[in-house]
């Protein structure tokens, strides 16, 4: 295996006219292309341009400063940004995004049909569109909604009874119901086509914010009275009595509205009629305190000490003519036995392995422009979370991956897709493919079926990959498998992908890259990447925050003093700092990139936030990696007096030492966490386990002065506390073959 990795190609990144790029934390606008590089305008301070040398741009994507924005000062997202607040389809509230999808797909399919000239925008075109449109989109999941069902007259009180509001949260259930909910016998509804009057306002501000899918949000937050509606002297006595709440009576809401009422009675008591004012609603009172500071409230009624101890901050401080134009996607059943064949280990396996040896299904992503793999991904069966993987493969840089199968030459293609191909599988039109290739700001493009020639690239590769892959692997044995594993024939074949994906791997870097392509007239697809990305700059790809915040697994975590809690390790942000103050003790949704644990992503009312870890050392630290580390620390030091920021240190390196090459290998076979996972691997595999404060970096390693010389901990037993090693296969959580199962 190399011991290092291969020289990279320095990227020529193309910049847009209206994108915003940050470096080093700085915000820069109005690139202009020169000789080495670009030149660019500070966007604090437009007057002052700086130059950039393509391989300094390069040598900044990836890291902690580093971020893209494709368009953001684009007139059109100027002007929507304020109204919609949303970026991507992420950032649209679950309960709209059906809605949303549904009013997209009227949308695009009409733009198709108009630029084809099928149709036209008089209104009896329009209403033809409409009604062939309407045929399609009703048969998708988006076009159906569940009905609720209302109440049982028991269960209803008599206000509500009287005010009718059961039926209009009833109404409004039941445009937002979630289909995949619905039960046998539940009934289903489906969305009434959209008038010509309608499209064409959806077409218009589509067009004005620049054809983002999640322009089209319904924005019911939006909807209501804006206008305050207790004003003038009625005010002051809500606030007066609001700001009493928090005092050390600790009077309770209903004491303070009654004696509101009783002075608002005594002041109406010697006015007209007409001046009198009403006394606020007691559901007022309460929403005004509940916009009172939850620590001033806190110290109002407890104490300011007992406040501080509640709210304590624990921080550490089909023609394509350029690269990435058109890439396709398509799922591939693996061989085994002529794989196996080949290789020499058929024969080796019993006959009841022959028999229940299931197959594999590789997804592959290819650039069209130069015949490159882009993205590779091996799986038991073909799944939306396989297009997921490469998707993201796409976007980013692949040179791990060379040095875990010990290529000769780097895997460093990747950008911003402009078009993606697939079929009309399962598996590559799912929901969360759709809205990933929207949030890379691309367009899907589902070719009609039983034409293979439309993506002909993608369907000849495969039969390369048949023909010369297995062909080549005629004088690969498995006898230094065996030899290096200790593993017999029918455990390997039955249990492990690895060595299959290293092979394809292997093969895809070094053989197939730099063999002549018929395609592209002798030329290999690695000289035409070469060629062509030095004469045409391809999309730059997306910053680690947009990367996480597609492809990132989302779940829910609580906000307390000591920040979030993920996996055992705590992030805070100034936002979040400010949002427990205000808040208190609630719960969040985070994103999480299972490659990245240095950062993660937490919405704060419409917004994301990017939040820190707060121990150092874990940026591009996996998922998989850090369990390993966490368990085997966990299991090592029982006293979590003993985890000193070193010990933590030392065991994440000891186990990147032993992961890096198998995860690497893995590579093309690793699945990313759900939710549900990354719940179980912090209930069973962690146990409630958190890394302790004096491994974040909070304390100094060295004692301070005065102290206790053995505050930073040793071992009971006396000597030095063993160095973390792998565990052991035998461990109950597996964690020395890392993987998650299904």
């Amino acid at each position: 295996m190399s011991a290092h990795l291969p020289l990279r190609n320095v990227m020529h990144w193309n910049f847009g006219p209206h994108d915003k790029i940050t470096i080093d934390h700085i915000d820069y606008l109005d690139p202009v292309p020169t000789a080495q590089g670009w030149a660019l305008s500070r966007a604090a301070n437009p007057g002052l341009m700086e130059q950039f040398t393509h391989e300094q741009i390069d040598g900044f994507e990836g890291t902690p400063g580093w971020a893209y924005e494709e368009d953001w000062y684009l007139p059109e997202r100027t002007l929507g940004r304020p109204i919609t607040i949303a970026r991507s389809m992420s950032d649209v509230p679950k309960k709209e995004q059906a809605l949303t999808k549904w009013k997209w797909e009227y949308c695009t399919r009409f733009l198709t049909m108009e630029a084809e000239g099928s149709t036209n925008r008089s209104d009896e075109g329009m209403e033809q569109a409409i009604s062939e449109i309407h045929v399609r989109v009703s048969a998708m999941d988006i076009a159906t909604y569940r009905i609720m069902p209302e109440p049982t007259p028991k269960r209803m009180s008599k206000r509500a009874v009287g005010h009718g509001s059961v039926k209009q949260k009833t109404a409004k259930n039941a445009a937002l119901a979630n289909v995949s909910k619905a039960r046998a016998g539940d009934l289903l509804g489906t969305r009434k086509r959209p008038s010509v009057r309608t499209l064409r306002r959806w077409l218009k501000r589509l067009q004005e914010r620049g054809l983002f899918p999640w322009s089209l949000r319904a924005d019911f937050d939006n909807c209501g009275c804006r206008t305050p509606q207790i004003t003038g002297k009625a005010y002051e006595f809500l606030r007066k009595y609001g700001r009493r709440y928090a005092s050390r009576k600790r009077p309770t809401i209903a004491e303070l509205h009654e004696a509101m009422g009783r002075e608002v009675e005594a002041y109406n008591q010697d006015l007209p009629e007409a001046l009198r004012i009403p006394c606020p609603s007691r559901k007022a009172l309460a929403a005004f305190i509940d916009t009172l500071p939850a620590f001033l409230v806190h110290a109002g009624r407890y104490g300011l000490q007992k406040a501080k101890l509640r709210f304590a901050l624990v921080t550490a401080g089909p023609d394509v003519t350029r690269p990435f134009q058109r890439i396709e996607i398509d799922h591939w059943t693996v061989n085994l036995r002529m794989f196996l064949t080949a290789m020499g280990f058929w024969d080796r396996l019993s006959r009841k392995v022959q028999r229940e040896l299931g197959r594999m299904h590789l997804c592959a992503a290819m650039d069209r422009a130069t015949r490159c793999f882009v993205g590779l991904k091996i799986s038991a069966t073909p799944t939306s979370a396989d297009t997921l993987a490469v998707l993201r493969m796409m976007v980013s840089d692949k040179s791990a991956y060379a040095l875990g199968v010990g290529a000769a030459t780097p895997w460093d293609m990747r950008g911003r897709p402009e078009g993606i191909a697939v079929d009309a599988g399962l598996a590559l039109i799912a929901d969360q493919v759709r809205l990933a290739v929207a949030g890379l700001g691309a367009y899907l493009d589902v070719p009609t079926g039983g034409v293979p020639n439309l993506r002909g690239v993608i369907e000849r590769s495969f039969r390369t990959v048949d023909v010369k892959l297995i062909a080549q692997l005629a004088g690969y044995t498995f006898e230094n498998i065996l030899a290096r594993q200790g593993q017999n024939p029918d455990d390997w074949a039955a249990h492990d992908t690895e060595e299959i994906a290293w092979a394809v791997c292997r093969w895809v870097i070094d053989a197939y890259h730099n063999t002549p392509h018929k395609g592209l007239g002798g030329e290999t697809p690695r000289n035409s990447w070469l060629r062509q990305t030095r004469n045409v700059k391809v999309r730059t790809p997306p910053d680690a925050n947009t990367i996480r915040h597609i492809f990132g697994t989302q779940v829910t975590r609580t906000l307390n003093n000591r920040g979030i809690l993920i996996l055992g390790l705590h992030y805070w942000c100034p936002a979040l700092k400010d949002l427990f103050l205000a808040r208190g003790i609630i719960e969040v949704e985070v994103k999480v990139d299972p490659l990245d644990l240095g950062r993660i992503s937490v919405q704060i009312g419409k917004e994301w936030h990017v939040a820190t870890c707060e121990a150092e050392g874990f940026h591009k630290v996996s998922v998989a990696t850090w369990v390993r580390a966490a368990d085997e620390l966990r299991r090592t030091y029982a006293n979590q007096a003993h985890v000193t920021k070193q010990v933590v240190n030392e065991a994440l390196r000891a186990i990147e030492r032993m992961s890096a090459s198998a995860e690497a290998r893995a590579g093309i076979a690793f699945e990313s966490p759900t939710p549900d996972e990354m719940d179980r691997i912090e209930s069973e595999i962690l146990q409630g386990w958190s890394l302790p404060d004096i491994a974040t970096g909070q304390r100094e390693d060295k004692p301070r002065e005065g102290g206790d010389p053995l505050d930073e901990g040793i071992p009971t037993t006396g000597g030095r506390a063993p160095e973390p090693d792998v565990p052991p296969a035998s461990s109950p959580a597996r964690l020395g073959n890392f993987r998650f199962k299904r």
